[in-house]
């Protein structure tokens, strides 16, 4: 019976120090619990979203602009120098983009990715990259509690306003963001999935 326990307490231990996912709510199935949806001058003015088990988030209703841009994010907490992997499902318009970035755009400590739709069907997109600054974990912490009632409001989210860290360049306000500014009609994203590069 002892050697039972000890092989069971094994097998406990080493499934619980793997895979991490640094983001809440990736299926984005749980409404937008946790993530922030923002849309800017000019862009998707009559943009409606929803969140389902099976589709995650669609953004429906967006249009091409010179001057407007939607965003979706999470706060992270990051730490400057490392490396972090980010997987996701997206769908939207043939030969469209968007981008992926991570960090704090406020004082340009972000690296960031642009992608292209092949086509319209949902295709899983891998990217790699790298923390320019160490997330400030006071922000963090409260901006993760406000967003825990994030609710959709006309197209976009509305949840409590967060104060920003004192010293940004020191200890920037991180996130993950979807950028979307050239995607006509719709945007799918689900399954976010963010981990540390060991």
């Amino acid at each position: 019976m002892k050697n039972v326990f000890i092989i069971m307490l094994t097998v406990f231990a080493f499934s619980t120090t793997g895979f991490s996912n640094l983001i809440e709510n990736g299926a984005l199935t749980s409404g937008v619990k946790y993530w922030s949806i923002n849309r800017h001058p000019d862009y998707g003015f009559k943009t409606k979203a929803k969140t389902s088990k099976s589709e995650g988030l669609v953004l429906s209703g967006l249009r091409e602009t010179k001057g407007g841009y939607m965003s979706i994010s999470q706060a992270v907490e990051i730490e400057a120098g490392k490396k972090y992997k980010i997987s996701f499902e997206v769908k939207g318009a043939s030969a469209k983009g968007f981008g992926v970035s991570l960090g704090d755009w406020a004082v340009e400590l972000m690296t960031s990715k642009r992608q292209k739709f092949s086509d319209t069907s949902w295709h899983k997109v891998e990217c790699v990259l790298e923390a320019k600054g160490t997330t400030d974990s006071k922000w963090f912490k409260a901006w993760r509690k406000a967003s825990r009632k994030a609710k959709l409001d006309d197209g976009k989210t509305k949840m409590e306003k967060v104060k920003e860290p004192k010293d940004r360049e020191e200890s920037p306000a991180n996130v993950l963001r979807f950028g979307i500014g050239m995607v006509d009609g719709e945007f799918g994203l689900r399954n976010v999935v963010m981990e540390e590069v060991k």
